[in-house]
């Protein structure tokens, strides 16, 4: 796929803002993944597909992993939720993620759509593996590298694990009763879990 702007002729430069901007950076943004993944991606690149400035990309999305939320209809801003986590106790973290994961996904819409990124993911290999870069090295890979220590990248994997296991028996196996188990609930049985991994380990 060409890297030129999208929908913008060639020579006529970058676009200001204005109806459609959002839109044209978001399909840009789609492509760019596509094509190179999600590290590998940068906002400087999307900006150029779609004939606009890098900074008004980061006007509408802020963070790169805040944009690539909004292309995959991903209801959060990664960025604000990573800040939120390290905002508090490193005590308090592994209950933090649980409860800011179900805030995100625990409600219809939500559910909804965890189950249609688990679908893309389980059929086109692309999409995984944009998704892998983006979960452990941008998400849970930043709050393991803040909790220091060592085996980061086995620990991020395995807070991977963890939320992803409860978010496919609560929201897509639906299994009773975990389905149906208060949210508070759920923090006070998977947080420590997750505290396990975030905490370093001792040598």
């Amino acid at each position: 796929m060409s890297t030129d702007g999208v929908g913008a002729p060639p020579g006529r430069g970058r676009r200001a803002a204005g109806s459609g901007t959002r839109d044209r950076i978001l399909d840009a943004a789609r492509a760019e993944f596509a094509e190179r993944g999600y590290l590998a991606a940068s906002v400087r690149a999307i900006s150029r597909r779609a004939a606009v400035d890098p900074a008004l990309v980061r006007h509408y999305f802020g963070a790169k992993s805040n944009l690539f939320a909004a292309a995959n209809d991903i209801p959060a801003q990664p960025e604000r939720m990573v800040a939120a986590v390290l905002a508090v106790p490193p005590e308090q973290r592994g209950e933090h993620l649980v409860r800011s994961f179900l805030a995100i996904w625990d409600n219809p819409p939500g559910r909804q759509r965890m189950r249609a990124l688990v679908a893309s993911l389980a059929t086109q290999p692309a999409e995984l593996d944009r998704f892998r870069e983006f979960l452990l090295k941008e998400i849970f890979g930043r709050v393991v590298a803040a909790s220091g220590g060592r085996e980061q990248e086995l620990r991020a994997s395995l807070l991977v694990s963890q939320i992803f296991g409860l978010a496919a028996v609560r929201f897509i196996f639906e299994a009773e009763p975990l389905v149906s188990t208060d949210v508070e609930d759920v923090v006070r049985w998977v947080g420590p879990t997750l505290q396990r991994y975030l905490d370093p380990p001792e040598d």
